[in-house]
C-alpha cells in the first residue's frame, strides 16, 4: 500500500488567499512530490486540524494533523490527549481512513465478491439512480440498525443492495433466513424497507425458519467473511 510518510514540515507557504487546507496540500506536494486532493480540514478543540488527503495516482487516502496556520503537519497513527472528544474524533477517522484503504486495495477482490452473490439472495432497493451501493450487515447489530435507520439517505444518491448475513450467532441466522422467506415477493422499495426495519427491529423475536432459508444464510455468511470480518461493511462498486 503506498501511502504519505510526512513527519514534521515546518517550511511552510506563506498564507495566501486559498481555501482552508490548501495551504497545506500545496505544502505536502512541495515536500512529497505527489499531486494530492484534499478531503477534510476540520479543527479539533486542541487547536489541531485534522487533516485528510487523497492520492491522486493511487487513490489512497492519509490521515494528517495539521496547525492553524498549516505549515507543521504530521501523520497520524496514533493520537493520545487532554481532551478525550478530540482522541475519539480521530481514532473515528482513522478507522475510517483505514476502511476507505481497504476497499481501495482490495477492490477487485470485493467486485468479484458481490458479484458472486446470487442475485435472488442480494436485496436490491431501487434508489434515484442504477449505481450500486452495497451493504452487508446483520439483523441482531446494534450498528447495522441504525445504518438501516438512514437507508433513506443512501437511496438520494444510489441504488442499494443490502446482504443480510449471519455472522452474530443463531439469532442472526434464523433473522436473515426470515428476511429471505418473505421479501422475494416485495418489489417497491416501501415495502422492502417496512419488512428490513420490522425483523431488523430488537422488538422482533427470532424463530426457527425454513432449512432452505437458514442454508442460503449460512453459505452467504461463509462467502462474505472470506474479505469482511465486522458489520456493517458499506461499498460502493469501484468500476
Amino acid at each position: 500500500m503506498k501511502q504519505l510518510f510526512v513527519f514534521v514540515l515546518c517550511m511552510g507557504l506563506s498564507s495566501g488567499a486559498y481555501g482552508a487546507g490548501e495551504n497545506a496540500i500545496k505544502l505536502l506536494e512541495s515536500k512529497t512530490k505527489r499531486s494530492l486532493e484534499l478531503v477534510k480540514f476540520e479543527p479539533l478543540n486542541s487547536k489541531l486540524y485534522i487533516l485528510i488527503v487523497k492520492d491522486k495516482v493511487n487513490g489512497y487516502q492519509t490521515l494528517l494533523l495539521s496547525d492553524e496556520k498549516e505549515k507543521n503537519i504530521s501523520v497520524v497513527n496514533t493520537f493520545f490527549s487532554t481532551d478525550n472528544t478530540d482522541m475519539q474524533r480521530v481514532a473515528q477517522e482513522l478507522a475510517y481512513v483505514a476502511s476507505y484503504n481497504f476497499k481501495i486495495e482490495n477492490s477487485a477482490k470485493l467486485n468479484a465478491l458481490f458479484n458472486a452473490i446470487p442475485k435472488e439472495y442480494a436485496i436490491t432497493i431501487q434508489g434515484a439512480n442504477n449505481n450500486r451501493t452495497y451493504i452487508v450487515s446483520d439483523p441482531m447489530c446494534v450498528h447495522c440498525q441504525e445504518e438501516l435507520a438512514r437507508i433513506e439517505s443512501r437511496l438520494e444518491k444510489s441504488s442499494v443492495v443490502m446482504i443480510p448475513i449471519g455472522m452474530l450467532g443463531e439469532d442472526s441466522l434464523q433473522k436473515a433466513a426470515e428476511i429471505q422467506a418473505q421479501i422475494r415477493e416485495l418489489k417497491t422499495p416501501k415495502d422492502q424497507i417496512q419488512l428490513l426495519r420490522s425483523i431488523y427491529s430488537r422488538a422482533h423475536k427470532p424463530s426457527p425458519q425454513n432449512q432452505q432459508y437458514i442454508k442460503e444464510v449460512a453459505q452467504v455468511t461463509n462467502q462474505v467473511k472470506t474479505l469482511i470480518d465486522a458489520v456493517p461493511f458499506v461499498y460502493e462498486m469501484v468500476r
